[in-house]
């Protein structure tokens, strides 16, 4: 399944771009809720679900953006979870606090964005002990030996793995994840919205799998110095009117 990932600063923002990825065919939308800039309104938030949808709150020790107390971040999750989402995101120290409880799949996270550490294999497996139904990965790749590692773990992991390797050299894990059995694909976030590195915005994915024949033509050279030399005039008198 292939979860797009959609991150505001305001409550209207947010489910506006819900709606769009629903309407565009979005299967699974991931809320990057820590990305608002007020408290989260979880009622106002959830009124509305265009389609299934995984919690996330992610503090700013794994790349997120919520700066609010622990104590209150971990109550907005089991609050998540009475309402009913369809998953929640728990990082792996938090897991162990928070129950299950009613439909809620649970995702099981571990993220590293320093590097892709040797016990990868080991945290995969300590996450899926703590009731996943879902572990989730994602792990800084200094080289392409660490995406392939990282490909592998998620592939032979015994529970359900989402493994991803972040970093331009891991970006190929985002797109072959799935034909090595991830539940959960991540291609990307919608514009603007929040990515770890290498993490493409929706539109980009588009465009990379375009064919070339839609490709503009290039155009021709004499056009092109004519443009640049109108552009250089433009600037000079610019600066010089000090504006």
């Amino acid at each position: 399944m292939i979860c797009v990932t959609i991150g505001r600063g305001r409550h209207s923002s947010l489910a506006e771009e819900w709606k769009a990825a629903a309407d565009a065919g979005a299967e699974l939308v991931e809320l990057r809720v820590d990305c608002l800039r007020r408290d989260p309104d979880m009622k106002r938030i959830f009124k509305n679900r265009p389609t299934p949808v995984v919690f996330t709150l992610r503090r700013g020790a794994d790349g997120g953006l919520w700066r609010g107390a622990e104590e209150k971040r971990e109550q907005l999750l089991r609050e998540a979870i009475v309402l009913g989402v369809d998953y929640v995101d728990l990082e792996l120290d938090v897991a162990p606090k928070i129950r299950r409880f009613g439909k809620t799949k649970r995702i099981v996270s571990y993220h590293n964005y320093k590097e892709t550490p040797e016990d990868l294999g080991d945290k995969i497996e300590e996450c899926s002990n703590f009731d996943a139904d879902i572990v989730k990965v994602a792990t800084n790749a200094k080289s392409v030996g660490d995406a392939m590692r990282v490909l592998k773990l998620g592939a032979k992991a015994e529970s359900p793995t989402t493994a991803i390797a972040m970093g331009e050299l891991g970006f190929f894990t985002r797109i072959l994840g799935r034909k090595y059995g991830a539940p959960i694909t991540y291609p990307g976030s919608t514009p603007n919205g929040p990515s770890p590195p290498a993490c493409p915005s929706t539109s980009r994915s588009s465009a990379t799998t375009s064919t070339t024949s839609s490709m503009p033509r290039p155009r021709s050279t004499r056009s092109s110095a004519t443009r640049s030399s109108r552009a250089s005039a433009r600037r000079s008198t610019t600066e010089r009117s000090g504006t």
